[in-house]
């Protein structure tokens, strides 16, 4: 399948109702459904997920039809990550999956009626994904702290590639903090202390 042909096989089943796209994703999932290996599955999810979030500003909100959407989305992502060999890619999607989950929970608040919104997946997220203890997390913070106001922008940036794995490291917490921080924000989640601890510390990363 070509580019113009993957691109129009999206825009055809996109046209489609959320029922209908989210059939044919059940049987793309139960191998009844024979798919290209160049079909655009990430233009998918965060076509999926835009609409999601669309259906969720409108007044009154569009709440079941906007939840299929963002379940068709996360279904997409939880495919891209498992198929995903790339460690920095794999995050990526994570990092998607988990803020529209905290999007849509912050729109319609917790349910136990529907899983999608449940703050424990994204809580369970953040702490199984730590490389970093607490206290190694605040040694390299505060090493980056004084790599950015000491050094001389040629030593800065020398010594910026020599730290590239900590910061990337670091800015993965800090971003998967910024969906927690989201939550607490909205009154959608009552962090523990171990939680908190974290959340104080996130403005200090890079």
């Amino acid at each position: 399948m070509n580019e113009s042909e993957a691109t129009n096989k999206l825009r055809i089943l996109l046209e489609q109702d959320v029922e209908k796209v989210q059939f044919w994703l059940d049987q793309v999932w139960a191998e009844k459904q024979q798919i290209s290996d160049d079909f655009n599955w990430q233009g998918l999810a965060e076509i999926a997920a835009s609409q999601a979030r669309e259906l969720a500003l409108q007044s009154p909100p569009c709440k079941l039809l906007s939840l299929a959407w963002a379940k068709v989305a996360i279904s997409v992502y939880e495919f891209l990550i498992n198929h995903q060999i790339k460690y920095e890619t794999r995050e990526s999607f994570f990092y998607s999956l988990m803020m529209l989950r905290a999007y849509m929970i912050v729109k319609f608040g917790i349910s136990d009626e529907d899983s999608i919104l449940d703050t424990t997946p994204i809580v369970d997220w953040f702490f199984d994904n730590l490389n970093l203890t607490y206290q190694e997390a605040i040694s390299r913070a505060s090493s980056w702290q004084e790599l950015f106001t000491n050094s001389t922008p040629e030593k800065f940036n020398d010594k910026l590639i020599s730290k590239r794995e900590d910061i990337l490291q670091l800015r993965l917490i800090k971003n998967r903090l910024g969906v927690i921080k989201l939550l607490m924000d909205s009154h959608q989640l009552c962090p523990n202390e171990e939680l908190k601890a974290w959340l104080l510390i996130r403005e200090k990363l890079p």
